[in-house]
């Protein structure tokens, strides 16, 4: 009985993946990549879905801070200072890492959607949350840059142009934090569990390693670390987390 009711799940999610797009395109011609489809999609995972509306931090939310605060020290410690003068956290969603973030400096979180910007302020009242855009990052500068899981969201052909946008933002001396799916586990993660987002453009550690080069970044640490897709999965190298100095 379970495992028929299993299958009937997954043949009625497929059959949703099938047609949800198609039904989509009549209003938006960009499908799924669309701006309507990604503003409705954002705005119900991070204001009503419960594992991402949260004001403290989910549980694999909670291990990546872990790791980004591991960066955030080495890059002091790099930097010889004791702390940054300002931190932006660039497409921040619901302002979860920006609570974080604070601890370290001031912070400026910056996201293209109006609802979740409004829902992230009525949950964490004292953060300077901002509707933008890579435009809008473009006219701020900062000694510490993250971006966490946003790239992979962006589409292939204006991904170097983000890491341009990254460059120009940081003062000299800056750093930059970039969290994302590694592409060479992308194949394996499928397996156990359906992609969703609008847009899943994972980049392999070679071409985010490349990205930050040309726009004129230098390594200075990177951390894989996994985490099993399900509970009744292994565990799969899917993260890559990136430290580069301006």
């Amino acid at each position: 009985m379970t495992i028929a009711l299993s299958s009937m799940r997954r043949k009625i999610r497929t059959w949703l993946r099938h047609w949800i797009p198609r039904v989509v395109s009549v209003f938006e011609p960009e499908g799924r990549k669309g701006k309507w489809f990604e503003e409705k999609y954002y705005t119900y995972l991070f204001t009503r879905n419960k594992q991402y509306c949260r004001p403290d931090p989910n549980e694999e939310e909670a291990e990546r801070w872990g790791h980004i605060e591991e960066l955030v020290k080495e890059a002091l410690n790099t930097s010889g200072k004791e702390s940054f003068d300002s931190i932006i956290d660039f497409g921040c969603g619901r302002g979860w890492l920006s609570k974080e973030l604070s601890r370290y400096s001031k912070v400026i979180g910056i996201e293209p959607i109006s609802k979740v910007v409004e829902y992230g302020k009525s949950i964490y009242p004292g953060l300077d949350l901002r509707q933008g855009d890579i435009q809008s990052l473009k006219l701020l500068k900062s000694d510490l840059l993250v971006c966490s899981e946003v790239v992979e969201h962006i589409g292939k052909k204006r991904q170097a142009e983000y890491f341009k946008a990254f460059y120009q933002s940081l003062e000299p001396g800056g750093f930059l934090i970039i969290t994302t799916p590694r592409h060479e586990a992308f194949a394996e993660w499928a397996s156990y569990v359906d992609l969703d987002q609008p847009t899943e453009e994972w980049l392999t550690e070679t071409e985010l390693k490349c990205f930050a080069e040309d726009a004129g970044f230098q390594v200075v640490k990177k951390i894989i670390y996994g985490r099993p897709p399900r509970p009744d999965a292994p565990i799969v190298e899917v993260y890559q987390q990136w430290l580069f100095g301006r």
